[in-house]
């Protein structure tokens, strides 16, 4: 490792940087370096122009990723050579958007009781009734639900926030097993509450 590279990783860390930013910076920065072999702090203007063309035309990469090289040259002046203006004039590439696809209740519900673990179950249906991401839902853990008020604690988030989600209460039987392990859960399921019938989940023994 580079004494270049080992400063910029350490500068973002200071910055408060996850680890994976980190990584994916670097991997940005040294990219650029091999179409040039040269120190990144050299680099010209018409050089990083030339690059981000490299990235569009030849390796035909998507806007989101190309914005992803953009943000870490940026980041890495700004750290390791402040007051440089090589990266002056480059904006974010545009974006397309796309409409999500929205589901409706009934393919929710349809969804659901497709599945036939009660921990894949109580994932979906936290996922749709808190509206949490994909990545905090993996993250919870039972002493993070509130069976009481169907509140559930995600811990450092999007934007390493902390906040509360609100969950279904129709769900409350089921969504407890959410981070429970899998023999847990299963143990548990004889004394499960019920769940409402529009969450098409019946109760054990019925």
């Amino acid at each position: 490792m580079t004494l270049l590279r080992s400063q910029f990783m350490d500068a973002l860390r200071v910055k408060g940087y996850s680890e994976k930013t980190v990584t994916s910076y670097v991997h940005c920065i040294l990219d650029a370096v091999k179409l040039y072999r040269i120190s990144p702090l050299l680099f010209t203007s018409d050089q990083i122009r030339k690059y981000l063309l490299v990235l569009i035309q030849q390796r035909t990469l998507a806007p989101g990723t190309v914005n992803l090289r953009i943000n870490a040259l940026k980041t890495f002046y700004t750290l390791m050579a402040p007051g440089s203006t090589v990266m002056a004039g480059f904006t974010q590439m545009k974006t397309p958007r796309h409409i999500p696809t929205v589901l409706s209740r009934q393919e929710i519900d349809r969804m659901i009781a497709a599945l036939r673990k009660i921990r894949d179950k109580a994932i979906i249906m936290l996922l749709y009734s808190a509206g949490i991401r994909l990545l905090e839902c993996a993250t919870i853990k039972p002493v993070h639900i509130d069976s009481d008020r169907m509140k559930v604690r995600v811990e450092q988030g999007k934007g390493k926030a902390d906040r509360y989600a609100g969950a279904g209460r129709e769900h409350r039987g089921v969504v407890s097993h959410v981070g429970r392990p899998r023999e847990t859960a299963r143990a548990d399921l004889g004394s499960a509450p019920c769940v409402r019938e529009q969450a098409h989940v019946r109760c054990p023994g019925n």
